[in-house]
């Protein structure tokens, strides 16, 4: 027996939102530091940005506020400038740098795309390997009031692909999990994560990338309404 859709969970980072900078990182950081009168090779701004970004993969998801995110962008900031070897640059200057190099920016497709699933009467969610600054994140891009459920890892105190995650998603929903529908980008955290609880899932494939055979794919979030109307409608 089909069970009747009640809601849509949906991923942070990649599916909502990403970074608005195009291009090469580290290109983007030689224009910056250019600017300032400062010239890098593109490799050495490499080599940086993934110091940088490794120091952020091991400490942003624990951040758990706004004074714990400013430590931790000014520590990143120290190690860009130690790689880069610039003794005496200005610490709040590198760290307005990065920040201009990782703003984030919602994907044009998201709200289109929730606005119709709230026409069809869906609740909308996120679950997301997030911190715990993610409602305040949303609320700055303006996507926060979409929805009515935030999970993020930090608070929750597990991580996506485990099965809690999704299942505390759908208990803040009120719902039971056949009766919602999980996407994001990442195939094992997103999708298997999400079939793994319970959950019907769909893989976002903003880039093309190959998938195996079999598993529902979306090129963008405009297709996702129609995919629930052909699908779990």
């Amino acid at each position: 027996m089909r069970v009747t859709l009640a809601a849509v969970l949906l991923d942070a980072f990649g599916t909502l939102f990403a970074p608005v900078s195009a291009g090469s990182p580290a290109a983007h950081l030689c224009r910056l530091l250019a600017a300032d009168g400062v010239q890098v090779s593109p490799e050495d701004a490499g080599n940086a940005i993934i110091a940088e970004v490794g120091l952020y993969h091991a400490k942003f998801p624990h951040v758990r506020d706004e004074a714990v995110m400013r430590e931790l962008e000014f520590e990143a900031s120290d190690i860009t400038i130690a790689h880069l070897g610039l003794t005496g640059f200005p610490r709040e200057r590198m760290r307005q740098h990065l920040l201009d190099l990782f703003r984030m920016t919602a994907f044009p497709d998201v709200e289109p795309a929730l606005a119709a699933l709230r026409q069809r009467g869906l609740a909308l969610g996120v679950v997301s390997n997030y911190n715990a600054l993610l409602r305040a994140h949303l609320t700055e891009l303006g996507l926060a009031d979409w929805f009515c459920v935030m999970v993020n890892s930090a608070d929750f105190g597990r991580a996506k692909p485990d099965p809690g995650i999704f299942l505390e998603g759908v208990t803040q929903l009120g719902v039971t999990p056949e009766r919602v529908l999980y996407v994001g980008d990442d195939l094992e955290n997103d999708y298997h994560g999400a079939r793994r609880a319970g959950l019907h899932a769909a893989l976002l494939n903003r880039d093309g990338a190959p998938v195996e055979q079999g598993i529902p794919t979306l090129s963008t979030l405009a297709e996702l309404p129609e995919y629930i109307d052909r699908h779990l409608g």
